[in-house]
């Protein structure tokens, strides 16, 4: 049946992907999306619940940490709570469950019973980033995309899925209330099966490694010591218990917030070019100005409606979902993510990239080409003739 929006309102089972509701959540300007951004972007407090995490707030609490508080909803702690008996009782009971009672990778075929060091260690195995020897050298991830990462995890976790103590979470909080961000490397991670390298990093600040830094609100450069000191988290360093170590780092938030800064930035530059196009000639003049962009440049971003240079997206584009909303949002072509080359059917996924950013606005094509790719990211399978020689590089 039609509706009033004049999409068709289709059953769930012929739109398995939710791209008709997609669509229908697109409709209308960019001008419309931003002003809807710009809304959620100066609200003072991020409550987060483990549910609607929008760009807009992701971009606020990345950015502007003088401004805006982030707090953690009371109902997300009885789901922790219960998250974390559970593997309690599960470890107990004897049940052998991946990461906790395992190794990780090619060592699961491992077995141990010291629940709280294997947690430990793992933090220690991945804090391998390279860094260099000043804030400035290029080595350090930007804060603003660190932050961007503590939020986009602490709201996952919050979820209660994962075992880990609110406690925890409400650390994190803490630090990101106190504009304290830890140091994470820039390099180590293409974000394709999770972003261990640099969330490792937040785990060893909360639990008081002695390599872990973060940089205070003045700009200097702290120990964990001191970056709990300035946050104010008074009970001390967190000795990481079962499955806690790997909650933080098996996520892919730091590609996540990245994502969300990206999209926050396309949809700003579209937002300025369709009020641009309403100015006249003196306002354009006025704008150029107090932008300090020459006149002609902005005269020709006016006419033409879009930058008079090819605006690529980049960074972690692997599904043709990511391809379509960056190309909807006005991008003109997208960097595809080497991730897809470790898919299942790279070269599959790859055709339905090409047709995702040539078809963009269509719902039903973008529904055909999204299905029977394959896994994203092909992992190890323990029951595999070559597992032996993957756990031989692991004694």
């Amino acid at each position: 049946m039609e509706c009033e929006t004049g999409l068709v309102d289709r059953p769930l089972n012929g739109d398995p992907l939710y791209w008709g509701k997609a669509a229908e959540g697109l409709a209308g300007s960019h001008l419309d999306e931003v002003k809807r951004m710009v809304v959620e972007y100066r609200a003072r407090l991020v409550k987060i619940d483990g549910a609607m995490l929008s760009v807009a707030k992701v971009a606020a609490v990345a950015g502007e940490a003088a401004r805006v508080q982030v707090v953690l909803d009371e109902s997300a702690r009885p789901r922790l709570e219960a998250s974390r008996e559970w593997v309690f009782d599960s470890t107990m009971n004897g049940t052998d469950t991946y990461g906790v009672t395992t190794g990780f990778g090619g060592a699961a075929h491992r077995r141990t019973k010291e629940f709280a060091a294997l947690q430990k260690e793992l933090i220690r195995y991945l804090n391998a980033g390279v860094f260099g020897a000043s804030r400035s050298d290029g080595y350090t991830l930007p804060t603003e995309v660190t932050r961007a990462a503590m939020l986009v995890r602490i709201n996952t976790l919050t979820q209660g899925y994962s075992g880990i103590r609110f406690e925890i979470l409400e650390a994190i909080a803490k630090l990101l209330n106190a504009n304290v961000t830890p140091c994470l490397p820039l390099r180590g991670t293409i974000t394709a099966s999770g972003d261990l390298v640099p969330l490792s990093y937040i785990a060893g600040l909360i639990t008081g490694r002695q390599n872990s830094a973060a940089v205070a609100p003045d700009g200097s450069k702290v120990d964990a010591a001191e970056a709990f000191r300035i946050a104010g988290i008074e009970h001390g360093f967190f000795a990481l218990q079962p499955k806690e170590g790997l909650a933080i780092v098996n996520g892919t938030a730091v590609g996540s917030g990245l994502a969300a800064i990206a999209v926050r930035h396309v949809r700003s530059v579209m937002g300025e070019i369709r009020a641009l196009r309403n100015m006249d000639d003196d306002e354009v003049f006025a704008y150029a100005k107090r932008i300090a962009a020459p006149y002609d440049l902005v005269m020709q971003t006016k006419q033409l409606g879009r930058l008079p240079v090819v605006q690529f997206a980049a960074g972690g584009v692997a599904t043709p979902a990511d391809a379509a909303l960056m190309m909807q949002l006005g991008c003109d072509g997208v960097f595809v993510g080497s991730g897809i080359f470790k898919s299942g059917d790279p070269a599959r996924r790859a055709r339905a990239i090409v047709q995702a950013v040539t078809h963009y606005s269509d719902p039903e094509i973008l529904a055909d080409v999204s299905a029977g790719l394959g896994d994203a990211m092909v992992g190890i399978n323990l029951n595999d003739q070559n597992v032996e020689r993957y756990a031989a590089r692991s004694h």
